[in-house]
């Protein structure tokens, strides 16, 4: 966020920025990667200041460089220190069979007056051990969770009960006695191999805890194909689109955001379905995807065809930083080509000016590519819609940017128990105004 708005030169409320004040360097950038971006969108303007805990420097000098990238080596040695020293500090407090009191967990509470002992809650750990009994019965998640919501006790923030929180704290090692070590995730044991039990009171036995583990273990609840922190994987259509229209009890409608699922019975590939209750929504409302999702596309195909030469396009938000990572380098060739700037420098910092160009023009050709649909007639936009991405078509991403573009949600109302058949009055798309 500071180095978008370095680039652009003012804050989002319209204030020039004529620098920037750090307590210290390490609080800015800590991997020499980080430090070239820094560099970079602090230029991209003459004049700023840099200010420190030290007091000002000249980031526009020469020898800025070469001191920076110190300091971050510095920066770098040091944090591997500390995240070495902190390591061993809890490796050696686990070793010794001490729990980590890092903040207070449902089912044990600090000792008054005994800084880094817990103690259990009776009614709280009542509470696990019926959830872990129902667990390693092998009962589903929401079930489990409705034990919690039965047992009176609000979570600790004091909001509804969830099926994530309450896997949180069937699977958490510390109701065996137990603590987890080491960056795999792994339990404690001495150096016979045996389970290290910890010197606070259990609420289950480590054999229980065991069987929970085999059925979700704790810090083990990403893929191998993690993704991207902020970027969601979407597999359906019409996924953050459907809304459900069931009528609670208190008279409100349900409105949790449907979530696309495999259907293994039936003629229906794959289901949107309300979430259940334990996971925030009703569980009243279901709807067989195809059916829904051609009826929905058509719809849109069809007021499109009114207005044939839209272009559905989203703003790529680094197009200014592009700019000035351009100018930065025609600027430093220019110099070059003065004799400003000797050749040893020039085709040592060419490669990374270069690269930082080249990298934000593949993002840009990414970003279109995934958010632009080309203007067409209203005839070939259907042609694409209806054929396959190896022959032309739209791709799922170009769908979704239609759809997205001309509505803001389509509310899937119920049609009674058992297969009823769904009608065009069952569901109610939310079209967006023109601003």
């Amino acid at each position: 966020m500071m180095l978008t708005h370095l680039h652009k030169g003012t804050t989002p409320e319209g204030y020039p920025i004529q620098g920037v004040v750090a307590v210290d360097e390490d609080r800015i950038y800590k991997l020499p990667a980080q430090w070239q971006h820094f560099i970079e969108a602090f230029r991209s303007a003459p004049d700023r200041v840099f200010a420190d805990d030290y007091g000002t420097q000249d980031l526009y000098s020469e020898n800025s460089e070469i001191i920076g990238l110190l300091g971050v080596a510095i920066a770098m040695g040091e944090n591997r220190k500390r995240r070495s020293r902190t390591r061993r500090w809890h490796e050696g407090q686990a070793r010794r069979g001490i729990a980590h009191t890092g903040g207070r967990v449902f089912g044990y509470e600090p000792v008054p007056g005994k800084p880094g002992e817990i103690q259990v809650v009776p009614e709280e750990a009542v509470v696990i051990r019926k959830a872990v009994a129902a667990c390693i019965a092998g009962q589903s998640w929401g079930t489990i969770t409705q034990i919690f919501q039965q047992s009176g006790i609000p979570t600790a923030k004091g909001g509804p009960w969830r099926d994530q929180t309450v896997k949180q704290i069937v699977s958490n090692p510390r109701n065996a006695g137990l603590r987890i070590l080491g960056e795999n995730s792994d339990v404690c044991r001495d150096e016979h191999g045996e389970l290290k039990l910890g010197q606070w009171d259990a609420i289950i036995t480590p054999a229980e805890w065991e069987k929970v583990a085999g059925r979700y273990r704790p810090r083990n609840r990403i893929g191998k194909n993690k993704l991207p922190k902020g970027v969601v994987s979407r597999v359906y259509l019409g996924s953050g689109l459907y809304r459900c229209g069931n009528l609670l009890e208190d008279g409100r409608r349900c409105n949790c955001v449907m979530s696309g699922r495999k259907n293994d019975k039936g003629r229906a590939k794959y289901r949107y379905g309300c979430r259940p209750v334990t996971n925030g929504g009703c569980g009243g409302v279901s709807v067989a995807g195809e059916w829904i999702d051609e009826k929905i596309s058509e719809l849109v195909l069809l007021a499109l065809e009114q207005r044939p030469e839209i272009v559905v396009e989203l703003q790529w938000d680094k197009e200014s930083e592009l700019e000035a990572a351009l100018r930065r380098r025609d600027d430093f060739e220019t110099r070059w080509n003065q004799g400003e700037i000797s050749d040893e420098r020039f085709y040592r910092m060419l490669p990374s000016l270069d690269e930082t160009v080249n990298k934000l023009r593949r993002e840009r050709t990414a970003f279109q590519k995934a958010s632009t649909v080309p203007v067409e007639t209203a005839a070939q936009r259907r042609e694409r819609w209806c054929k396959p991405v190896e022959e032309g078509g739209y791709d799922l991403q170009q769908k979704r940017s239609i759809l997205f573009a001309e509505l803001a949600a389509v509310v899937i109302y119920p049609v009674g128990k058992g297969t009823q058949k769904r009608s065009l009055d069952s569901f109610k798309p939310v079209w967006k105004t023109a601003e």
